[in-house]
């Protein structure tokens, strides 16, 4: 049995410079092979893009005017895929809050009175507050011996 790799086709794998040769001999020609052939002829690549890819980049184009990859974060615009976030800004203030009225309660019982899923709240506290969940956050006073 022979194996195979499979192929990604998403956009960030191509460079912008093939996105928009691809995009502009397309409109140019209107064919997905003459579109191909070019590409082979101008990048010497073993493999160019598929005709599904240049169609996505195509339609990309017509509708926001641009080949390049609104679905980052480094963009201007909001990412399109997945699902809504749960830590919003107001979640992760509430959390502090809640945070530094009682700091010992426990994950379980801090994320029924705040009324979020306790994994939700885990992230909150580990990833945007920097805090350790599973450790003590009070310290001791220091007193002179």
């Amino acid at each position: 049995m022979a194996e195979t790799t499979p192929v990604n086709t998403s956009m960030p794998n191509w460079k912008l410079e093939h996105r928009i040769f691809c995009v502009k001999f397309y409109f140019k020609h209107g064919s997905f092979t003459t579109v191909n052939e070019l590409f082979h002829a101008k990048f010497e690549a073993a493999s160019s893009p598929c005709k599904s890819v240049i169609q996505s980049w195509v339609s990309h184009f017509r509708a926001y005017w641009t080949v390049l990859n609104l679905n980052t974060k480094d963009s201007k615009r909001p990412t399109h895929s997945g699902r809504p976030r749960k830590r919003t800004a107001e979640v992760i203030d509430d959390v502090r809050e809640a945070v530094g009225n009682s700091p010992k309660r426990s994950i379980r019982k801090r994320s029924q009175s705040l009324g979020i899923t306790p994994t939700t709240l885990w992230g909150v506290l580990k990833q945007d507050l920097s805090f350790f969940p599973y450790r003590i956050q009070t310290g001791q006073k220091l007193s002179k011996m």
